[in-house]
């Protein structure tokens, strides 16, 4: 699966796809997640141009941030908020954050006018547990060791205090693969524990991105959160330092 072209909240909340079909992706899900109500139930109380991810049938594929338009015929129509190729979004797996819950369900492209995409839902709707804490997009280095003491140095592209993810140029890990971590997080610390790989996608021609879960002590716990924390009111502050500086832009030149 291709980084998303925006990255937000809900993108980040969600387990990465890697190189799972749509299909099993959705059952992959399904560990916490229960059926609930039909999708046209939730969408009639949805304000037209909410915004709702949305996953295509390739896994190379970028998700995409679509619209919401309404529904018509008992269809969902939506438009998307970048240009995609419409032969990717034929199958689609649609998510709507809704009142602190993850909501989802498949649906079938049936024509698409006027740039609106009209899709028909599958019959049930499911919703499924939010993380505890998203996953941060982040600069850092991780030092990963295996078994057979081979050391590699790669980048972080993302981090939680359950789940850390990295570039690799080796290509030289297997799901399942239990492997040690040493984590630097500029400006906040470092971290050793160990990971568990939980699944690869491809970056480039010979780049790979792999995500791996945390198996973590109790201290180790405890330093992971401190890691996020640090970096998690980093960002807040730049965000706050940012609005700070539109605000007095906007008083300028008012």
């Amino acid at each position: 699966m291709s980084l998303t072209k925006e990255i937000n909240n809900l993108t980040m909340i969600l387990p990465i796809r890697g190189e799972y079909s749509l299909s099993d992706y959705f059952a992959l899900l399904q560990a916490d997640q229960s059926a609930v109500n039909v999708p046209l139930d939730l969408c009639s109380c949805l304000e037209e141009g909410y915004l709702m991810t949305v996953f295509p049938e390739n896994p190379q594929g970028h998700v995409c941030a679509f619209h919401f338009r309404g529904i018509e015929s008992g269809r969902v129509l939506l438009t998307p908020k970048f240009q995609v190729d419409v032969a990717d979004y034929d199958r689609a797996l649609v998510f709507a954050e809704k009142d602190g819950v993850v909501c989802l369900f498949l649906a079938r492209l049936e024509y698409v006018a006027d740039g609106v995409f009209h899709y028909t839902p599958a019959s049930e709707l499911f919703q499924r547990k939010v993380r505890a804490h998203k996953r941060l997009p982040m600069c850092g280095h991780v030092t990963v060791r295996k078994k057979d003491a081979r050391t590699f140095a790669c980048d972080i592209v993302d981090f939680s205090p359950a789940g850390i993810s990295f570039k690799s140029r080796h290509n030289d890990f297997v799901i399942g693969e239990l492997l040690l971590l040493e984590m630097e997080i500029a400006d906040c610390g470092l971290c050793e524990t160990t990971g568990t790989i939980s699944h690869r996608e491809k970056c480039g021609l010979s780049n790979a991105i792999y995500g791996a879960q945390l198996r973590l002590t109790k201290e180790q716990a405890k330093k992971v959160e401190h890691l996020y924390l640090c970096k998690e009111g980093e960002r807040i502050q730049n965000l706050s330092k940012n609005s700070a500086s539109r605000l007095h832009d906007l008083r300028w030149r008012d």
